[in-house]
């Protein structure tokens, strides 16, 4: 999912779920950094059996600075 420079990439085309490696390409960072960040708490996620998935508007309130409410 790479966004060429004329390309803008709107959080909204993405998927209801996303994968790692599809935060990873948001983030422009390391897949496993994302694992990381997940694992630890920091990116809220789900698993699903042994796949890690990370659901769509978590994740953008996450990139917006907004806090988890239980």
């Amino acid at each position: 999912m790479q966004v060429q420079a004329q390309e803008r990439l709107r959080l909204s085309d993405l998927p209801d779920v996303l994968t790692p490696e599809e935060v990873a390409s948001v983030l422009q960072c390391a897949r496993t950094t994302v694992y990381d960040l997940c694992r630890t708490g920091r990116i809220p996620s789900v698993k699903v059996g042994r796949l890690v998935r990370i659901p769509r508007e978590r994740f953008v309130r996450w990139l917006n600075g907004e806090r988890e409410t239980a």
